[in-house]
């Protein structure tokens, strides 16, 4: 009978075992993981008007605008791209800006945007390619020139805002 109490007593004096603690999943922290994003500021979707919109605010219609375009894209500022633009016999050359019509509302106002701004501030595009050779301070280099003169003017403005940048000039 001492063998039969002897488990008993040890079970008795024996705490009874608790189950292990549930694990928490935990996430190694970052070094990054503790500092707060960035706040962006968002622009309410009231005060963001679409091309469309913008187009009936300024020109009152695409055809409008088209022609607005189509009166800055002189000769002076617009370099014939097509093969159409470029016959000078054909009855479609004498209007190179035919399929503005067939181009998107957003695109044909930052093309007017550029063609005004080069318009007022050099009035042709050989003063712009000229105001680049000057900023870059390569007016004798006659290949570069070459080079610039192949440029379509929406091109050219942003290089000569990018040089001017570039430059420290204002």
């Amino acid at each position: 009978m001492a063998k039969s109490e002897k488990p008993a007593a040890e079970a008795a004096t024996k705490t009874p075992s608790k189950a292990p603690p549930a694990r928490t999943r935990t996430r190694a922290k970052s070094a990054t993981a503790h500092k707060a994003a960035p706040k962006v500021k968002k622009v309410e979707k009231a005060n963001r008007v679409s091309p469309l919109g913008r187009v009936k605010d300024k020109f009152e219609s695409k055809q409008a605008l088209v022609d607005a375009v189509a009166a800055l894209a002189a000769a002076d500022l617009w370099i014939p791209r097509t093969n159409v633009e470029r016959n000078a016999e054909s009855e479609d050359a004498k209007n190179t800006v035919s399929g503005l019509k067939l181009v998107s509302n957003a695109k044909l106002l930052r093309l007017h945007a550029v063609l005004s701004a080069v318009k007022e501030k050099f009035g042709t595009r050989d003063k712009l390619i000229g105001a680049i050779l000057e900023i870059e301070k390569r007016t004798k280099d006659e290949g570069y020139k070459s080079r610039l003169s192949a440029y379509p003017v929406p091109r050219l403005f942003d290089y000569y805002k990018a040089a001017q940048k570039r430059s420290g000039k204002k």
